[in-house]
């Protein structure tokens, strides 16, 4: 059982105990009185007809007070079910002039201003998605602009290389040529002075 249930079961017991204790109380007086004062057995049996109307008007009220705290007490119980669903918008009604009634106002705020927080919340959460979205977007689009430069960089050095590859072979060929046209010469010489 939990904690309300308890709470609610020993409300009612201590109202209608102290309810039925008054009444007893009442009734025993009322009936020590009037036997004492009456030796008539007629007025004996309606003191005692007195007495039990007294007694069960008595249990009657009890239960009709206790009832009265209990049901506002169910009251908030339900709404605090309700709010721990996460249904904020729950209000407690109660009208009771007493501490049960402001302890239900005060769970009303609590619960206005709790949705207000949680309202608050999820804005900001909204903004700040947005937010991420679009500096999201940015950086993609940054990125994008980066690899593109980073791809003409590359190409731009690849037809570089190849150009310096044309000209090294071309360099290395004219250097070969050289080479060989040096030698020539020098056979020529070597040629021509044997000749003369």
């Amino acid at each position: 059982m939990n904690k309300i249930n308890k709470m609610k079961i020993k409300l009612k017991t201590k109202f209608a105990t102290s309810l039925i204790l008054i009444a007893i109380a009442l009734l025993l007086l009322v009936s020590t009185a009037g036997l004492i004062y009456t030796r008539n057995v007629l007025q004996a049996y309606i003191s005692l007809g007195i007495i039990a109307s007294v007694f069960t008007a008595a249990l009657i009220i009890a239960f009709f007070l206790a009832n009265r705290v209990v049901s506002p007490v169910e009251q908030i119980k339900k709404a605090l079910l309700e709010m721990g669903k996460g249904n904020l918008a729950y209000r407690v009604e109660v009208e009771t002039g007493d501490e049960i009634e402001d302890l239900a106002k005060g769970l009303n705020q609590m619960a206005e201003r709790l949705g207000k927080a949680l309202a608050d919340l999820e804005e900001a959460k909204t903004a700040l998605e947005i937010k991420v979205e679009a500096r999201t977007k940015e950086l993609k689009e940054l990125t994008d602009q980066q690899e593109e430069v980073i791809r003409q960089r590359t190409k731009e050095i690849k037809e570089r290389m190849e150009e310096l590859e044309r000209f090294h072979r071309l360099a290395v060929g004219r250097e070969l040529k050289m080479v060989e046209l040096k030698e020539e010469i020098k056979k020529l010489k070597n040629a021509g002075a044997s000749r003369s």
